[in-house]
């Protein structure tokens, strides 16, 4: 009996030490929550005229919506201000300028004055620019 509880006690020491410090040795600096600016956002009601499902990208007045239930496309493109459609664009199939699968859109920029978005065509091994 005297052997187990030796034992355990030999087992228990190495948790008694001071491990934490092994993982962080920083300084911890209190941040004053005064400082930061909050800003009040408003949320409006748009009705929508159109198919808006799947994963949503915004910019300016324009959603637009990523789904693979869309029947030909890939993304649906809808005017906030008016809620109507405006069109879709990314054909699906296997022919020319069309792509089997795509990613969702996840960075919005302007090129020329256009309005683009980086995507991977991954069964084609490409990426093609939208919008």
């Amino acid at each position: 009996m005297k052997i187990v509880i030796i034992f355990i006690i030999i087992s228990l020491l190495p948790c008694c030490s001071d491990i934490d410090s092994q993982y962080f040795n920083g300084e911890i600096k209190e941040v004053n929550v005064k400082n930061v600016i909050s800003k009040n956002i408003n949320s409006t009601h748009v009705p929508i005229k159109g198919i808006a499902t799947g994963i949503i990208a915004a910019y300016d007045s324009l959603l637009i919506c990523w789904s693979p239930s869309y029947p030909e496309h890939f993304f649906n493109i809808i005017n906030i201000d008016t809620g109507k459609e405006i069109g879709y664009f990314c054909k699906k199939g296997q022919g020319n300028k069309e792509i089997i699968s795509t990613n969702c859109i996840s960075q919005l920029f302007k090129k020329n004055d256009k309005l683009m978005t980086l995507l991977h065509a991954p069964n084609e091994k490409s990426y093609l620019f939208g919008i």
